[in-house]
């Protein structure tokens, strides 16, 4: 499936027309995703220990695939992109690892990674990236690394999602949605029947089906104040890898990036500070989680007592789904927002000046 910009800039010269159509194709890669999705692919004999990297969009994709792999019971280490030097020397304990990288570009800091890769014992990306489409947009050097990747054999395994080419506008949508639905199926694919159907038809229906959502509103009645940041009360799972809910405030509204809290750690400090210095609240609750529910309604019941601004968004999908669906959900209410406050996001703060570390090295 394809996402074609709408407009030209003339027309379109503050990118919300693109916003709006690449939000629009969202439910349709996925559905894609989970329909073309071989109902098993090639999975190790042998148990496996992982070290799980992305930055930028991906590394929230990184840290939702190492919470979850740990949670089956294999070990898995979330590492910062950066600690890689990009000489090619090893990073501790990666001998024998499986190395699992994130980019959803192939963008060139990940040459970082890359470099170092001979030293694990194999290598799986997750890409959006073809080596087509980086000669036709100008990236021979990182299409030559592509090549070489997949070149590579049964050492390297390469997981793709969509959007190639998401670029012309600031923020992305599809990529960040998309990352974490390959992420999910390929994860149940490790552990699937060999006859199994592909997994995810009937938790993304779950997820895509319409409800009226609170959220569009609520940001929009407080965004005067919401610009200076609120708190999102998150379950556990959340709270390791929802930095790209906050990058739908920093990267499309330009506004500072909410507190994202484990529900339970806002008793501890957070809950305090607010009392001195009232802001917004934001809960997202698990429908299904008899336990991560209660904490969620005794959160509210907080807020209500110094009368904060507080709202509470259901999230009806199973564990291991309910980051997907936060991210549908922060994204019905985005594009209200960039609307009404007039964001450039052609022309955003900055272009251009993040070069020294945006293409590093």
């Amino acid at each position: 499936m394809t996402t074609p910009s709408p407009t030209e800039p003339q027309a379109d010269p503050l990118g919300h027309a693109v916003l709006a159509a690449r939000l629009a194709a969202i439910p349709g890669h996925l559905r894609e995703m989970v329909d073309s999705w071989p109902s098993r692919t090639p999975r190790p004999a042998a148990h496996e220990s992982f070290v799980v990297t992305g930055i930028g969009s991906s590394e929230a994709h990184a840290r939702f695939l190492a919470w979850e792999l740990n949670r089956t019971g294999e070990p898995a280490e979330f590492v910062p992109l950066s600690a890689f030097d990009g000489t090619g020397a090893p990073i501790p304990g990666a001998s024998g690892r499986t190395l699992v990288l994130f980019s959803q570009g192939l963008s060139r800091n990940v040459r970082l990674v890359l470099a170092a890769r001979r030293h694990f014992g194999r290598v799986v990306l997750f890409t959006a990236a073809s080596t087509a489409g980086l000669i036709q947009s100008g990236h021979a050097e990182r299409a030559a690394s592509l090549q070489e990747l997949e070149g590579e054999g049964e050492g390297t395994e390469i997981v793709r999602f969509p959007l190639e080419n998401e670029y012309e506008i600031l923020i992305r949508v599809i990529g960040p949605a998309c990352g974490f639905l390959a992420a999910r199926v390929w994860l149940d694919s490790r552990v699937a029947a060999p006859s199994a159907p592909a997994a995810g038809s009937a938790e993304l229906d779950s997820i895509l089906k319409p409800t009226p959502s609170p959220l569009a509103a609520f940001l929009a009645d407080q965004a005067p104040v919401l610009s200076s940041g609120f708190r999102l009360l998150v379950p556990p799972a959340l709270a390791q890898c929802s930095q790209n809910l906050a990058c739908k405030m920093v990267e499309g509204l330009f506004w500072s990036p909410p507190q994202i809290l484990d529900v339970l750690s806002f008793a501890h400090g957070p809950f305090q500070q607010l009392a001195a210095r009232p802001a917004p609240v934001v809960i997202l609750r698990p429908s299904g989680d008899a336990v991560a529910a209660d904490q969620s309604d005794r959160a509210l019941a907080m807020c209500r007592t110094l009368n904060l601004p507080a709202l509470t968004v259901s999230l009806r999908a199973p564990a291991g789904w309910q980051v997907l669906e936060a991210e549908l959900r922060f994204n019905e209410a985005l594009l209200p927002l960039v609307k009404q406050l007039g964001v450039n996001q052609r022309d955003w703060p900055g272009r251009g000046a993040d070069a020294p570390l945006y293409l590093y090295p």
